[in-house]
């Protein structure tokens, strides 16, 4: 934050409580770490390591998989949607929960039968436990500061009240032009394909759900956390409000007391409630928790799919000791979070952490997911089509993404924000009244406003120039981007494996959806039936 330009902006430090605060809960993620080391020193397989044994207990495990869920772009990218764009974003939940549903149970069955570690043929324990430490700090902290803010500005109803009046409340905006931001059906589809590819499809979460015993337990599972994810989403989406009535008179951009959108919710703690003891440990304390539970469960999964898929059946590893496999995966763990630091650190560059992260995202793994929901749905799919269908999504999915961020497609005007309330502008105005007899009344109303017009006329002219070529393959909603992938996948496998060969029902049944494995298998008798009794006909007439 830069505050050293400006005389009448004290700079928030930290106190030896925040210190307290924020060291007690690294500590005790540590400690969890260590003390499951200790307890599984010398007995603890690969498969106890990655995945808990199997018999993990449901509730620490439905926990930690909202908090791999949650992660600090979430933390403090929502809060930030809300606050510039307003809430039409919210209705991305209405799309988790029949995403949710067809992860469950149209692709999570066939994961599960298989009992496979990785995804692509998982020390879990440790994760799951120090993930529910950091998603509880972190719920708790966004919470503290929605409710104390909330009372400060006169309550909840009054909250929503100066958000409506400024333009933030939007839930139904139902345009069908792909090229708009955020509509109803644009944030619905992006909640949709994060449910049903999130969830199961990234080894993270599946690790999760194949912890516990049964696959029973491991869909009520997904039942719990949709719940979770509500709820919490929901105190998120309420932050950014909270910081909007808070500062309608006095943007912190625009003022200059951030320097990015994306540090509104820290600005709010640390310029708002500095008065309240060890509230700013807290708050760092959450965002680092949200921090340490995507690290820790990211470094662990990837380790697990490292070594399952690239290093396990390789003549040296293949002959080490259970004790030694598990070693060589912690290395493995270790050395993944250290590059996840490094990409952390680029993609900061790149612009909102938000649309960025979710953008790079989607075009990376909506491929890859449609490969999997060909294969599970789609049983004509060859092996020939699925991988031609994903190269040609992967690189249609890239160019797209790679071309926005270049050009700045896609980015809006951001909602109205003003700087009439702050005080170096309130300082102005009572100087400017003292010298009234010189300046005029008009000037007077300039010298209110000039930061804020001087801004928000540049803010226009850079959005009217990222808009001139408007209506391109760029300018298409970030949210539709992991859909367009599944589709390209399936759809382009399709043609391909029909041009070379469709598989015919029963081949590969075991990772077939049971539902589409049938369907399938009606379709092409059907259609062997009508082929037969076409070329009898001929054969008659003949």
């Amino acid at each position: 934050m830069n505050t050293t330009d400006n005389p009448n902006i004290s700079e928030a430090t930290f106190t030896p409580v925040d210190y307290t605060v924020l060291s007690l809960m690294l500590v005790a993620s540590a400690g969890i770490g260590v003390v499951s080391a200790i307890r599984s020193r010398g007995k603890a397989s690969t498969q106890e390591y990655l995945l808990g044994g199997r018999n993990m207990s449901p509730l620490p495990v439905a926990i930690s998989l909202l908090g791999g869920w949650i992660s600090a772009i979430s933390f403090v990218g929502n809060p930030t949607e809300i606050y510039f764009f307003g809430t039409q974003l919210t209705t991305i939940l209405l799309g988790t929960v029949p995403g949710s549903l067809f992860a469950g149970y149209i692709i999570l069955p066939i994961f599960y039968k298989l009992k496979i570690v990785s995804i692509n043929e998982g020390g879990v324990r440790a994760v799951v436990y120090t993930d529910v430490l950091q998603t509880l700090i972190m719920f708790g902290g966004v919470l503290l500061v929605v409710i104390v803010c909330s009372i400060d500005l006169g309550g909840i109803g009054n909250v929503w009240t100066i958000a409506e009046r400024g333009g933030r409340i939007q839930f139904f905006d139902f345009n069908t032009s792909p090229y708009e931001r955020h509509t109803f059906w644009s944030t619905v589809m992006l909640g949709f394909y994060q449910g049903a590819t999130t969830l199961t499809l990234v080894q993270q979460s599946y690790q999760r759900l194949a912890s516990v015993s049964t696959l029973q337990t491991s869909q009520r599972l997904i039942i719990g956390f949709v719940v979770g994810l509500f709820t919490l989403w929901i105190v998120l989406y309420l932050s950014g409000l909270v910081a909007y009535a808070t500062y309608r008179d006095c943007d912190p951009l625009t003022s200059g007391r951030i320097q990015k959108p994306d540090q509104i919710l820290t600005f709010l703690v640390t310029d708002k409630l500095r008065y309240m003891t060890g509230m700013a440990g807290l708050f760092v304390a959450a965002v680092y928790g949200c921090v340490l539970s995507t690290h820790s469960s990211c470094g662990n999964s990837m380790a697990c799919l490292v070594w399952e898929d690239f290093i396990k059946h390789h003549k040296y590893f293949s002959g080490l000791s259970d004790a030694k496999a598990t070693n060589v995966v912690k290395l493995l763990s270790a050395a993944l979070g250290l590059v996840a630091m490094c990409l952390s650190w680029i993609l900061d560059k790149l612009g909102s952490v938000y649309v960025v992260s979710t953008s790079l995202n989607s075009a990376l793994s909506g491929p890859l997911s449609g490969v999997f929901i060909a294969g599970i749905c789609t049983p004509w799919v060859n092996t020939e089509g699925a991988i031609v269908g994903f190269i040609t999504s992967l690189t249609f999915s890239l160019w797209m993404v790679i071309g926005k961020l270049y050009r700045g497609g896609g980015s809006p005007a951001r909602l109205s924000l003003s700087t009439e309330g702050c005080p170096e502008n309130l300082m102005n105005l009572a100087n400017t009244t003292v010298s009234h007899s010189i300046i005029s009344d008009t000037s007077l109303t300039d010298a209110v406003y000039v930061n804020f017009t001087e801004n928000d006329l540049l803010m226009s002219n850079t959005s009217s120039i990222q808009r001139l070529d408007s209506n391109t393959i760029y300018e298409i909603s970030y949210c539709y981007t992991g859909i367009i992938g599944i589709m390209i996948t399936v759809v382009v496998g399709s043609l391909v494996s029909l041009c070379t060969g469709a598989d015919n029902p029963g081949d590969e049944k075991e990772v077939v959806n049971p539902m589409c494995g049938r369907a399938y298998k009606r379709l092409f008798q059907f259609l062997r039936k009508s082929k037969t009794h076409t070329l009898t006909q001929d054969q008659t007439q003949t």
